[in-house]
């Protein structure tokens, strides 16, 4: 009999329901189980940012009463750890953020705070110098550091042999994996599968782009061939009919094949943006390859296409709309008597753009990957799970995006594109206890996890 210790330290659906299957399958396999609660003893988590102060500490208590009242049911043992105060936390946010050293001489909780911090406020470079981010940073700086403590003292109190916990790029999630290697602990984490009936399980904290591209390959490579190439070709009808099961789609609001009557008969290079918060920050990522940062590569591109005088459309990723605005008002100032900026929220459809462009030039989006496999040059001058792979240009210079732009032709299909497309259509373990009524919402064995207000 081994012991487990599923641990929570960020709530909410997806993922609370994975914690308490997982507490379930191994109670059923003959383990000794614990569920231990991490976020009741951090002032604050990132799903609560959008709650005032006060309103989190009732909501913390309502979720550990609706945890407790389940667990008592399933008789799993709750544990919470014992609150010591820590002092240091202070001197760790100089030493960290302000001085950019690692903690314990060994965790970069300083990329860990940005994620947090550039997720909930949707600003993917926050200045620290600076309010509100620099209070944002004291607290998440806080919450790592707790996170940490809080789960090497369940881990010394429990030794469990094995920990589970959600593969978050949060201060709140990424500092319990460090607790588990500086403690010498065998740990599993977990996440959504490929919808919300499924859940995943890695070997690692996060999926870093680098990981993503290793679960693809291998998922595929056990899999027939045109077994890979039937599902996965259907991954990419699905996202194009709006109906992807993976995330919700950002283009729902989109009208079908309504296209711009401007751009008719006109030569141009299609450039669809990222939201730059969401990769740039993930902790291990490097998005940026020869032509830097998002903004700086795409400079050079405008200042490319008006030297070789082609017309450049930029089509605004839709979920910008839902950043901060600051993002929304730089792509705005980039249109010119050469370029075009569709914004996020224009009813332009992407795959009409898409379909109608000479080639299309991405910076980490997945659109990269679709344009390839709908017959388009796809020029990457960001990285991503593909970049390097056949069937894309990644030029290294000026003049290989120069020449990729002049004389694009459609490559074959890259097989990765099918790889891709069949691993977010088939990942994940099949909930047995858990029934999902919508990607945010549902029932474990009848209950609900979470109060409405939530």
């Amino acid at each position: 009999m081994k012991k487990i210790l599923v641990i929570e330290s960020c709530p909410g659906i997806p993922h609370t329901e994975t914690s308490l299957e997982l507490l379930i399958k191994e109670k059923e396999v003959g383990n000794q189980v614990y569920f231990g609660l991490l976020f009741p003893s951090n002032n604050a988590w990132e799903y609560s940012m959008k709650d005032p102060r006060s309103d989190h500490k009732a909501l913390a208590g309502l979720l550990v009463s609706n945890i407790k009242n389940l667990c008592l049911e399933l008789d799993i043992e709750c544990v919470l750890p014992e609150n010591s105060e820590i002092d240091e936390v202070d001197e760790i946010y100089s030493n960290t953020i302000r001085h950019g050293k690692k903690f314990r001489n060994k965790w970069d909780l300083k990329t860990v705070v940005v994620s947090s911090v550039s997720g909930f406020t949707h600003k993917f470079e926050p200045d620290f110098t600076i309010e509100p981010y620099k209070s944002y940073g004291k607290v998440y700086s806080d919450v790592a550091v707790r996170t940490y403590h809080n789960a090497t003292d369940l881990i010394n109190r429990i030794k469990p042999d094995l920990i589970y916990f959600y593969a978050g790029r949060w201060a709140s999630c990424i500092p319990i994996g460090w607790a588990c290697e500086d403690s010498n602990i065998k740990y599993l984490t977990h996440e959504r599968g490929s919808n919300s009936e499924k859940y995943s399980i890695y070997n690692y904290t996060f999926l870093s782009l680098e990981e993503t591209t290793r679960e693809i390959k291998k998922s595929a490579s056990v899999v027939d061939k045109d077994i890979v190439r039937l599902i996965g070709g259907q991954h990419f009808y699905a996202r194009r009919n709006k109906s992807v099961s993976y995330w919700p789609s950002f283009t729902l609001n989109q009208a079908s094949q309504n296209f711009p009557s401007d751009l008719k008969n006109i030569k141009y290079v299609a450039f669809f943006s990222s939201s730059e918060d969401e990769f740039c920050q993930t902790p291990g990522n490097k998005i940026e390859t020869y032509f830097g940062k998002q903004f700086d590569a795409f400079e050079q591109l405008k200042a490319l296409c008006r030297e070789l005088g082609i017309t450049l459309v930029v089509r605004v990723h839709p979920n910008i709309a839902n950043k901060h605005p600051e993002e929304e008002a730089y792509w705005a100032k980039q249109a010119d008597n050469n370029t075009i900026v569709l914004g996020s929220k224009s009813d332009y459809d992407s795959y009409a753009i898409l379909d109608n462009a000479h080639c299309v030039v991405t910076y980490a989006t997945s659109v990269g990957l679709e344009a390839a496999f709908w017959g388009k040059p796809s020029v990457l001058i960001g990285n991503s799970a593909w970049y390097g792979q056949n069937g894309f240009y990644c030029p290294q210079n000026k003049d290989q995006l120069a020449d990729f732009i002049i004389n694009a032709i459609a490559l074959d299909v890259p097989d990765f594109a099918y790889m891709y497309g069949h691993y977010f259509e088939t990942v994940g373990y099949a909930h047995k206890y858990y029934k999902s009524e919508a990607f945010w919402s549902g029932k474990f064995l009848g209950h609900k996890l979470h109060p409405m207000p939530i």
